[in-house]
């Protein structure tokens, strides 16, 4: 008789738990410019006469997306997803060297542009609150950690050929200067990643329409911050390096549509 009355109470708890949680699923796609990712100092390698500056990245990728509302407290909800990122990012090397001989000083400027990509499982658990608005327009501010898994190699490209600008001062006052294009190789390589996991938290703001008690569609502006480094595995005459390469950050705009049950 005591297993019936705790299997009844367990199951009226359980049926008073799912009516105050709504529960939805859905998907979301993403596309966004790594305002803010940089390039790390073991990849960098600078010195004083050369240069490493990332000047363009960007993200996209998709996630399933899960929604959980709590009729405690209208409004509040916690989403878990699930997707993944592709990561680019473009860098240009700039160098300079000066030489001097015996009737003038020669300044050689050289500069080149290469790119890479890696791509990422990425977990981020966001809690949120809804402001509804009139006529369904709902406004959702939140926050929320995010746990990456670098998956793969990182593929890196040049641009296959590098600009260089030739400087003279004549000891005699004259300044001369010739600008060429050099071809260079457009060889595409990969090396292996060794970040298993990187931490990182996001925030943004969505806005979204709920054309009734089961659909909803909405696009949110978020940002992502990683924390730690991507590192990578480099072999060289037959030892292995781990090599920082970039931490990932970024600004993205994603669309998700969720259907609550």
């Amino acid at each position: 008789m005591k297993k019936i009355i705790a299997l009844l109470a367990a199951v009226g708890t359980a049926g008073m738990l799912s009516a105050q949680v709504t529960f939805g699923i859905g998907a979301r796609g993403t596309f966004g410019f790594g305002l803010g990712a940089t390039l790390s100092g073991d990849y960098l390698d600078d010195d004083e006469t050369t240069s490493v500056q990332p000047f363009k990245s960007f993200l996209a990728g998709g996630a399933l997306v899960g929604r959980l509302g709590f009729d405690a407290v209208p409004g509040l909800f916690i989403q878990p997803e699930i997707g993944f990122t592709h990561t680019q990012i473009s860098y240009k090397t700039e160098a300079d060297y000066t030489t001097t001989h015996s009737s003038y000083k020669k300044t050689t400027e050289y500069e080149y542009e290469s790119s890479f990509g890696f791509n990422a499982i990425d977990i981020p658990i966001i809690v949120g609150y809804d402001v509804s608005l009139n006529s369904g327009v709902v406004i959702s501010p939140f926050a929320g950690l995010n746990l990456s898994i670098p998956v793969g190699s990182i593929s890196e490209s040049g641009g296959g050929s590098y600009t260089v600008t030739e400087t003279r001062k004549y000891n005699d006052g004259r300044t001369t200067t010739e600008k060429y294009t050099h071809k260079g190789s457009d060889g595409d390589y990969s090396i292996d990643t060794k970040t298993t996991l990187v931490p990182g938290v996001l925030f943004g703001v969505g806005v979204g329409y709920k054309f009734d008690d089961h659909n909803m569609l909405m696009g949110d502006l978020r940002y992502l911050l990683d924390f730690t480094p991507v590192q990578a595995e480099f072999n060289f005459l037959g030892a292995s390096f781990d090599w920082d390469v970039a931490t990932r950050r970024g600004l993205e705009i994603g669309v998700n549509y969720v259907y609550f049950f």
